[in-house]
């Protein structure tokens, strides 16, 4: 079975919050802070707490709901998308959910995968 591919780099700066997707997409998606940032980026779900992100800060997300994750930064700063297909049912993003296993230079494209494989 194909896999759909889903990658969307996002240039920051509006004054207000980017839906990661206009529309619902369920996917299994990493979401990278770009490492040039010079500063922390602000990641939320729609109308939750938000979780400052270092630059760097990179989180594997599977079955989620892009539409429902928003993001804002100052101008210059950027962050990338990648997502297919999820292998599991689609999995709610509590309006709670923190992010908090972001960090910098953790999980990047190519590195350890969560569960201890390989990608």
């Amino acid at each position: 079975m194909a896999a759909n591919v889903y990658m969307k780099s996002f240039s920051l700066g509006l004054p207000q919050w980017t839906k990661l997707s206009a529309v619902p997409l369920v996917v299994d998606a990493t979401i990278i802070a770009s490492s040039k940032n010079p500063n922390p980026i602000n990641l939320r779900v729609v109308g939750g707490i938000s979780t400052s992100w270092p630059p760097g800060a990179t989180v594997w997300l599977p079955g989620v709901d892009l539409s429902r994750i928003e993001i804002i930064g100052s101008t210059g700063h950027a962050a990338l998308v990648v997502g297919m297909s999820p292998r599991t049912r689609h999995r709610p993003v509590p309006q709670t959910f923190m992010f908090a296993e972001a960090e910098p230079g953790q999980g990047e494209i190519g590195g350890t995968e969560p569960g201890g494989g390989t990608g």
